[in-house]
């Protein structure tokens, strides 16, 4: 998962001295065997854009680390314009419990 923009904020007062928070962002769900992003049905946002989605794809490929499955799938490798590896060509990489 990755969350994006906008960010909303919200406070309100329940009574003098208490307020109630909230935040709320879009998360983007990203396939663990094609890295194939879902994005949130959104009316508006940084979503809505392609250069945006290219970059939050861009974003997660470079912060995945080393052992994970999707990186070493190729999927980080991949084109900007090319958001998930084909499902006949994803392969499942096994993680050990001990990390080897």
């Amino acid at each position: 998962m990755a969350i994006a923009q906008p960010l909303l904020l919200t406070v309100r007062t329940v009574r003098p001295g208490i307020v109630t928070t909230t935040i709320e962002f879009p998360t983007v769900h990203f396939n663990g065997k094609t890295g194939r992003p879902t994005y949130p049905p959104m009316e508006t946002g940084m979503l809505k854009r392609e250069p945006s989605r290219r970059d939050l794809i861009r974003h997660v490929r470079d912060a995945l680390p080393a052992q994970h499955p999707l990186r070493m799938n190729g999927w980080a490798a991949l084109p900007a314009d090319v958001a998930a590896i084909a499902v006949e060509h994803a392969m499942f990489v096994p993680r050990t419990a001990t990390g080897s």
